[in-house]
């Protein structure tokens, strides 16, 4: 009796040493290739684990093979499989390269014959996430595109290598726009500093994006200084940023009435900032009058002739 409790284990095993096998099905496994193997499904070895036993998912993409496709497979390569459950399930997971955005943008105005440096591509859906075969340069391929020459609006066809000979398709929608060179800054400058030529690249930026009050000269913020911090690589509007204070609000200034045959100066007090060519408001220190004089340099403003009595009383 124990010779045979000895036995029985061994003679079982015989018994699945041909074709079967005491085997799991595997959660998840990985492909790279167009089919999936027994040896995918099954963890199983040896030659017959090259088996075929279907077509593999495209490229990123998953598929689950529930208990009973498992046990037509087992049933077909005489797998010896004894399901654990009812939920019993494999999960075949296909490798894949993503295909950037920014590729298929190229691809796109590559094929509209659009100049790159000058037009820009605005996908429909810009989450888009596509996947082609791994180990295939060029993967990508554009099989048609149409576009509205009003709107810029277009419809393309993508086709995406899913092996050396095969492919699948799909359909994208966007628009193309043109692109305008608008000035930035390349640090983050405070209100303050004086913006240098050193400080001031260009970008590329979509037309239809552009503020209307953006800045498009570089030239006209050299010399300028922010009214608020602004922060690099941003487009700046005219009103961002003004000509250095030369006078703060609190502080001294000369006032200064120059005419033919005439110069009176006279001391007070600036009420608001001012920059070169600003008019503010300034107050008398010695008659406490308030007068309005334009700013000429740093702590010197230039009074008008008809404020001539308020300057000198």
């Amino acid at each position: 009796m124990i010779m045979m409790r000895i036995i029985l284990p061994f003679l079982i095993a015989a018994s699945l040493a041909g074709h079967a096998y005491a085997v799991m099905p595997r959660d998840p496994a990985m492909v790279e290739g167009e089919v999936v193997r027994l040896g995918d499904v099954f963890d199983v070895t040896g030659p017959e684990a090259q088996a075929v036993v279907g077509r593999a998912p495209l490229p990123g993409r998953r598929e689950v093979y529930d208990i009973d496709r498992l046990r037509a497979i087992a049933r077909a390569h005489d797998v010896a499989w004894t399901p654990s459950g009812r939920y019993d399930r494999a999960v075949v997971e296909r490798t894949g390269r993503p295909i950037d955005v920014l590729e298929i943008e190229e691809k796109i105005l590559a094929a509209l014959g659009s100049d790159p440096d000058a037009h820009k591509v605005e996908l429909a859906n810009r989450a888009l996430k596509l996947y082609a075969a791994t180990a295939i340069p060029d993967s990508i391929t554009v099989r048609g595109v149409t576009q509205d020459a009003r709107t810029g609006y277009f419809t393309a066809i993508l086709a995406l290598a899913t092996g050396e000979t095969s492919s699948t398709t799909v359909q994208i929608n966007g628009r193309v726009v043109s692109l305008t060179s608008v000035p930035v800054l390349v640090r983050r400058v405070l209100p303050g500093e004086v913006i240098k030529p050193g400080d001031v690249t260009t970008i590329p930026i979509a037309a239809n994006q552009v503020n209307q009050e953006a800045v498009l000269d570089p030239r006209a913020l050299v010399g300028q200084t922010p009214r608020r911090p602004l922060r690099e690589r941003q487009p700046i509007l005219m009103s961002d940023v003004r000509a250095p204070v030369l006078v703060t609000k609190g502080a001294a200034v000369t006032m200064i009435l120059e005419s033919p045959g005439l110069l009176l100066t006279a001391k007070g007090q600036a009420l608001e900032d001012g920059a070169k060519g600003e008019t503010i408001r300034i107050m008398n220190t010695q008659s406490n009058r308030t007068i309005e004089a334009v700013v000429t340099a740093a702590g010197t403003a230039r009074v008008s002739a008809s404020s001539s009595s308020t300057v000198v009383r």
